[in-house]
């Protein structure tokens, strides 16, 4: 039974660990979501977008840490809409 529990445990802390960020470029205004950003020594950081599946880094930019329902609604959406 503790074996079972101390599963259930791990899955649950995996599960709500994630956290989801809108990382948007100032110089182009383009937003990418994603879950996961790697910061490299020259400052900049690099994403893969979960919108285009591309990576992409960046030199400058705006991280802001959003809600899951957030990052499903802009992943979804099309470069031409606003999400507010």
């Amino acid at each position: 039974m503790k074996r079972y529990f101390f599963i259930f445990l791990i899955c649950l802390f995996a599960v709500g660990c994630t956290k989801y960020y809108k990382v948007t470029d100032p110089a182009t205004e383009k937003d990418y979501y994603t879950k996961k950003i790697t910061r490299k020594k020259s400052g900049a950081i690099k994403v893969k977008d979960k919108r285009t599946g591309k990576v992409v880094t960046l030199q400058s930019s705006e991280i802001e840490k959003i809600t899951k329902d957030q990052f499903n609604l802009g992943v979804l959406s099309t470069d031409s809409e606003t999400i507010q």
